[in-house]
């Protein structure tokens, strides 16, 4: 029993995870994450007794997880930065489906719709894009990048990649990724 109930809220929150990337916070309601869910009626406010805006800041935390999995994995096939990240942007150009493009990459909608009417949202989406950043931060710095450059370098990275995805879905292609993918040499090259 303890199990399914794990299940149900594991689905909730999977289901408002995609529909706030996909349509945005405030077209996202309650009645749609259950019915697209399948979870009984009252099992958001039993799991998220904080409601909507609990849910949201819970889903991003789960991006976060997934996101960052990802990143470390993609990231540490390689021992030269430089490399690692070229191959990780070809991996995401060769992945995007312009019709099904909301598989946990960003929370760029989500961030930008709600961090001036919810200081715990700006603060959740602020938390997930740090965490992000450090890990090419990590990625740098094992790669003989001055603490300075890598944060810096972190941050511009983790800009283009989320500048990649909305041009991406926007564009309905990859090409986005590709460039990012070639001209990212001319950036990191400039700061070894």
């Amino acid at each position: 029993m303890e199990k399914n109930k794990g299940k149900s809220r594991q689905k909730i929150l999977e289901t408002a995870g995609e529909l706030f990337k996909s349509q945005g916070y405030h077209a996202t309601g309650l009645n749609q994450i259950i019915k697209e869910s399948g979870a009984p009626k009252g099992s958001i406010y039993h799991y998220f007794p904080g409601g909507k805006e609990e849910l949201a800041i819970e889903s991003i935390k789960l991006a976060v997880e997934k996101v960052k999995e990802g990143l470390i994995d993609n990231l540490s096939q390689y021992s030269e930065p430089l490399k690692s990240i070229e191959e990780l942007l070809k991996k995401m150009a060769d992945e995007f489906n312009p019709h099904n493009p909301y598989h946990g990459l960003s929370i760029n909608m989500l961030a930008m719709e709600t961090s001036l009417i919810s200081e715990p949202l700006r603060c959740a989406c602020l938390e997930a894009f740090k965490t992000w950043e450090n890990i090419f931060y990590d990625k740098l710095i094992e790669g003989g990048y001055s603490p300075e450059d890598a944060e810096d370098l972190g941050m511009t990275i983790h800009f283009l990649v989320e500048g990649a995805v909305a041009l991406s879905l926007v564009r309905q292609d990859n090409k986005p990724f590709l460039i990012v993918s070639r001209q990212i040499r001319k950036l990191l090259n400039k700061n070894t």
